[in-house]
């Protein structure tokens, strides 16, 4: 009997058939995805649990998680909680999550894993609840052993994701992995930084935060400090003046007009993490966006401000009441759209001061996590919804700040194909400049191999300067590998990427039918060419339910023999001879493809 079979064999006897338990509880306890992917390679592998539970909201009782695993994989952390790993007979451990609350509402129901099983390896474990009188159904699990490249980190384009300190504290010489993985940026999420009104007054350099710097410097990684919030609440709370006066009377802060103490001390707090080594703040900022927020602010300040605006960017409107345009937008549509932009004018000033700030601050204390003072922006999506929820303004913010990170997540409704429809709007916006992509890690569509690796290099190809992913702690090793395959592409390939033009040199056809040579044109199937005088990049991008074969044709701007490579495997793809116009191509296994050509080369 082979390894493998006698190990599985020897999982804890006293472990009863997956049909024990009480199934009338309605708890499932299980990996994410059902399945778990580990590398030998990497010291840490994340796990992510999940529930899904028929518990009464605030009746779910608080038990133990129990996981079994095989000899081979050792738990190395319970992130956010005491874990205890017992031995089973005949080999293998049994990890137990105590005082787990089972609707799945405490954060941090995460196991970071390592293993000594060869790449190809498949294995099993089993996850299940009990608690008092309870006990769920027992779950078993594969366990699947992949490879995962050591990847290279490109030089200028961004590849990052956004981690939790708890993260680089279970996963064994994090930073040195992380960079292995291709990974030159980090969006460090830390309670350090002004967050909600919590602040201490007489704040030291966090030991930590001054580590994380040092340690990113030296593995190449430019590390940024997320600011969920950049408003001091407890004064806003108290201030009338400092809050949104809504349409029917209510009040909320902050008014996006308001510059006073809670403004200014929330970005100076913010921008005084500097102490510690940090010189680049990524902002989340989600004040805004949510239920009347999206028609605020009608309050005298806020008039004031759009009669100036008004007359000095719009002066063929006549003025009307904020009140007027947004109780009948429809009669008004050029003031209500003009309305818009002028509040999204507030964002835009409010982060130049904000970056002013960042800026002083970097010099006072001679911050180095990135080349220079940068201010990012976590901002909401590419289509009106921003401008109307979230008062933003792309075009103006990459004028400002150094990023416009674009949250293009699956969770919104955006599928892959949406995903390079919008980017491509939004880089047509912003002409390219300052703009990247914020992919999703935690979505059915995340899950889907190569979604987020054709994600990234859409990204490039549509002229983006990069991306990160949000976020870090939702990624699986199958995720981490996916990434750090595109991550040495771009590297290798970074020149191109960054210097070459569109040529619009392929497109392609579905076949739908033997006898349908040229079929009607399939959104779902794109092409994306970037040319420099010595290297040429085509994207083949099939984003179909079912992918099938496909044509993929050139024009008349190069008419001479080509030879393709997958760039991925370094294997022939296809070769045309001179006055060969095209070649056929079925991305069975993934949605994306990229080969390349050098210029000159011969067939």
């Amino acid at each position: 009997m082979s390894k493998i079979v006698l190990m599985l064999m020897a999982l804890c006897s006293a472990l009863g058939s997956a049909s024990d338990g009480d199934k009338r509880a309605g708890l499932t306890v299980a990996p994410r995805w059902n399945k778990v992917w580990l590398s030998p390679r990497l010291k840490g592998n994340w796990v992510v649990i999940r529930y899904e539970h028929k518990f009464a909201k605030g009746q779910a009782p608080a038990g133990t998680v129990l996981v079994e695993l095989p000899p081979e994989v050792t738990c190395l952390s319970a992130v956010i909680m005491p874990f205890e790993q017992q031995p089973c007979d005949g080999g293998g451990a049994r990890v137990l999550l105590k005082d787990v609350p089972l609707d799945g509402s405490k954060n941090g129901m995460y196991l970071c894993l390592a293993t000594t099983l060869k790449t190809g390896a498949n294995a099993k474990g089993r996850i299940w609840a009990e608690w008092k009188n309870g006990k769920s159904v027992v779950t078993e699990f594969p366990i699947q052993v992949i490879e995962t490249p050591v990847a290279r980190q490109p030089r200028e384009i961004m590849t990052g994701t956004a981690v939790w300190p708890y993260m680089i504290a279970s996963w064994p010489d994090f930073y040195q992995q992380y960079a292995s993985l291709g990974f030159n940026q980090m969006n460090l999420w830390h309670d350090s930084i002004y967050c909600g009104g919590y602040r201490d007054k007489g704040r030291k350099p966090y030991e930590d935060l001054i580590h994380a710097a040092q340690s990113a410097t030296e593995q190449r990684i430019m590390l940024s400090l997320n600011a969920s919030v950049s408003w001091n609440r407890s004064i806003i709370e108290k201030d009338h003046d400092a809050q949104a006066l809504f349409l029917r009377g209510q009040r909320g802060g902050p008014c996006p007009s308001y510059r006073g103490p809670g403004f200014v001390e929330g970005i100076h707090y913010n921008a005084a993490i500097a102490d510690s080594g940090i010189s680049w703040i990524q902002s989340d900022e989600e004040e805004f966006g949510s239920g009347g927020f999206s028609q605020a602010c009608v309050c005298p300040r806020c008039e004031d401000r759009w009669k100036k605006w008004l007359k000095e960017n719009r002066p063929a409107l006549k003025h009307l009441s904020p009140e007027e345009i947004i109780a009948d937008q429809a009669e008004f549509p050029e003031h209500w759209r003009a309305w818009l932009w002028f509040r999204a004018s507030l964002t835009t000033e409010r982060y130049k001061l904000y970056k002013e700030e960042l800026e002083k601050a970097v010099a006072k204390y001679g911050a180095h996590s990135s080349p220079k003072p940068l201010l990012g922006w976590w901002a909401g999506a590419v289509d009106d919804a921003t401008l109307e929820g979230c008062m933003q303004d792309g075009r103006a913010l990459a004028n400002t700040i150094d990023q416009v990170i674009l949250q293009h997540y699956y969770r919104y409704g955006l599928s892959p194909r949406r995903f390079r429809e919008t980017f491509r709007r939004q880089c047509w916006a912003l002409a390219g400049k300052n703009c990247y992509a914020a992919l999703d890690s935690d979505w059915e569509d995340a899950n889907v191999p190569g979604n987020m690796a054709a994600s990234a290099l859409e990204t490039l190809f549509a002229g983006g300067s990069g991306y990160s992913v949000w976020y870090g702690p939702y990624m699986d090793t199958r995720q981490w590998t996916e990434l750090a395959a595109v991550n040495d592409l771009i590297a290798q390939h970074e020149e191109t990427f960054l210097k070459g033009k569109d040529t619009d040199l392929f497109r392609c056809f579905a076949t739908e039918g033997k006898e349908v040579y040229f079929p009607s044109w399939s959104q779902d199937i794109c092409t994306a060419t970037r040319e420099t005088d010595a290297e040429g990049l085509l994207l083949i991008t099939d984003y179909r339910k079912e992918r099938k074969p496909v044509w993929i044709e050139r024009s008349m701007k190069y008419a001479g023999p080509l030879a393709l490579i997958d760039a991925l495997t370094g294997q022939p793809a296809a070769q045309l001879a001179a006055g060969q116009w095209d070649f056929f191509i079925y991305l069975k296994d993934s949605p994306w493809k990229l080969l390349v050509w050098k210029k000159g080369a011969k067939l």
